[in-house]
């Protein structure tokens, strides 16, 4: 068994590294130039294998880039999300939302929706306080929300 057929090269590649191999073309281009050798045409076995080459090397840089796809990235940020709700549970829509990092002083405001739902996302890790305020109603303050890197925390204010 020859090793052309060892690799299981499909038909044109196969014949192109049979040729490649038996007219010995695995060597500088200069000793090709003069090759004699019958049924071996070595400038148009060097263009094959140029071609083919080029060929793999897109099919690498490809399947590179599918290993590489965004679902395995890292992420450095944290999220809080949640809803405010009233006493018996129902959402609250228009609530101010602010979510302060205590060690840099940074300030995040949100509204909450229709749903009284509200996200704070791309948050730095850090020690939070949550605050929700609506007029009329007693504010809500939650201290000591730790946050760690890529932790989705959920907080459920009720005024």
């Amino acid at each position: 068994m020859s090793l052309v057929n060892l690799l299981g090269l499909p038909g044109a590649a196969a014949s192109t590294w049979q040729g490649i191999l038996s007219c010995g073309i695995i060597r500088p281009s200069a000793s090709i130039a003069g090759s004699s050798e019958a049924g071996c045409d070595p400038d148009q076995m060097e263009r094959d294998f140029d071609m083919k080459t080029a060929g793999i090397f897109a099919s690498l840089l490809l399947l590179t880039g599918l290993y590489s796809a965004p679902g395995y990235a890292q992420t450095i940020h944290a999220t809080i999300r949640g809803q405010v709700t009233g006493i018996a549970g129902s959402p609250f829509p228009n609530v101010q939302v602010s979510a302060v990092n205590l060690e840099t002083g940074d300030i995040r405001r949100a509204v909450s929706g229709s749903d009284g739902e509200f996200t704070f996302s791309v948050l730095s890790p850090g020690s939070y306080r949550l605050e929700a305020e609506m007029a009329g109603f007693r504010k809500y303050v939650e201290t000591g929300i730790i946050l760690q890197v890529g932790q989705n925390q959920r907080v459920t204010p009720r005024l």
